[in-house]
């Protein structure tokens, strides 16, 4: 069997289950067959497999196939499985360029305070168990905080933002809810209470929250009197505090309009997981 067309290459890709993410296509010489990773990082391997044309379908032939190619092939699928691995709790380019900072090293919680004991470092994760709220040990004012997290089935959470340490943040800050708004246990919900909420105060829109299980990204922007909450993309939440005088909740929230505090995660027992946490500060 001489890979003398697109078609035999072809053939070699469906006979021997190549993943999508691999091309075979004639490349030069009929003896010559080209195998080629492309990933979303740009990162291309390849390699090069000469085939003698005087091979014919033989024993000789398929143990070429299975001895030499198929390693090959589970060598480089590996690579290419790693290279989609997203690099975890580092700064990209642009962002170190734009002023961005970690809040979390995936490796311990130095910087944090509060329930230090009610998180663990999991998978390069800080995940909540038993919980409690842990802070920052600074605070903040103006800022871009981003981050990405994972609820478990009916997860419950919380971002606090402006707020004290060792009070309720959804009152005496604010708490930006972190929830599977669409667990069933979930389902008398309030507007003001589901994901993405700024909690009893301004509601978020609903259906851009990824199943329970999966890792979400989400940016929380406080400036001055201006929140704005992004989802996976989408602004779900923005708000201009200034222009509220009462809650829609009918509670009182005296640290609404707090000029600056903590960030905050607010655990309430579930094992919400948080990665690849930075700010940037505002002026």
């Amino acid at each position: 069997m001489a890979f003398d067309n697109h078609a035999q290459c072809d053939r070699l890709g469906a006979e021997f289950a190549l993943p999508d993410y691999w091309k075979t296509i004639r490349a030069g010489p009929a003896a010559l067959c080209f195998l080629q990773i492309e990933n979303e990082f740009q990162t291309h391997v390849a390699m090069f497999f000469t085939i003698p044309t005087f091979f014919e379908e033989s024993h000789l032939m398929r143990c070429t196939m299975h001895c030499v190619i198929l390693p090959a092939i589970a060598l480089f699928s590996a690579a290419a499985v790693l290279a989609d691995e997203p690099k975890l709790n580092v700064l990209s380019p642009e962002e170190a360029k734009d002023g961005f900072v970690l809040l979390f090293d995936g490796k311990t919680l130095d910087g944090w305070q509060g329930a230090v004991k009610g998180y663990k470092i999991q998978d390069g994760a800080m995940v909540c168990d038993p919980g409690g709220n842990l802070y920052t040990k600074k605070e903040y004012a103006n800022f871009i905080l981003r981050f990405e997290f994972k609820v478990p089935p009916g997860g419950n959470n919380g971002v606090g933002i402006r707020t004290p340490m060792n009070v309720d943040a959804a009152y005496h800050g604010m708490e930006i809810q972190i929830l599977d708004t669409e667990h069933p246990k979930y389902k008398d919900l309030q507007p003001y209470q589901v994901h993405g909420s700024i909690y009893g105060v301004v509601p978020a829109k609903r259906g851009f929250l990824k199943p329970a299980g999966e890792w979400n990204q989400q940016e929380i922007v406080a400036d001055g009197p201006h929140i704005k909450v992004t989802l996976n993309g989408t602004v779900i939440t923005e708000a201009d505090l200034s222009k509220i005088d009462k809650t829609i909740d009918h509670h009182d929230h005296p640290g609404l309009h707090n000029a600056k505090g903590y960030i905050g995660w607010l655990g309430h027992g579930d094992p919400v997981a948080f990665r690849n946490v930075r700010i940037k500060e505002l002026p």
